[in-house]
């Protein structure tokens, strides 16, 4: 019996128990949210809290805990998040090709009657476009920039 004091009531029942403990006769250990009782008046306590009534979670406890969690979670992360990624990147692509067409068609229409210069025309906006787009794209895909995606979504999980 854990009864905060000597005073008991007349069925011989405690007034109070001590903190962590409850029932009539302060006989059940009082584990909380954070843990299950065992017969021998103990808790089990759930990942990350500890102490005798499980109402204690240590810094290191709990980041232990969480990533043991991302450890176990990461690989259906990466499931979702490479298929968006490519989602994105075939996206910018189409765009950037639509962005093409127009200032072609706008070039066209504004400075060209000679088909010989509409080629010539044609070829450098070509070539010049082609190279910003792949320096765009290869600096969207570098190692660098995954790298950063992959410190990010650790320390924001």
């Amino acid at each position: 019996m854990y009864c905060d004091g000597y005073d008991r009531l007349e069925n011989n029942t405690c007034i109070t128990c001590q903190v962590g403990y409850y029932g009539p006769f302060c006989t059940q250990i009082n584990c909380g949210e954070n843990g299950t009782p065992t017969k021998n008046q103990q808790c089990k306590c759930k990942a990350p809290f500890s102490g005798q009534f499980c109402d204690h979670s240590l810094p290191n406890d709990v980041y232990l805990h969480f990533n043991q969690k991302v450890y176990q979670i990461g690989p259906i992360g990466a499931v979702f998040i490479l298929p968006m990624l490519a989602i994105w990147f075939i996206c910018q692509k189409a765009s950037a090709m639509k962005v093409i067409k127009r200032v072609k068609e706008d070039y066209k229409s504004m400075y060209l009657q000679d088909s010989e210069e509409s080629d010539k025309l044609e070829e450098l906006m070509n070539a010049s476009i082609a190279s910003s787009i792949e320096r765009k794209m290869s600096r969207i895909i570098s190692l660098e920039y995954i790298d950063e995606l992959d410190k990010y979504s650790l320390n924001h999980i």
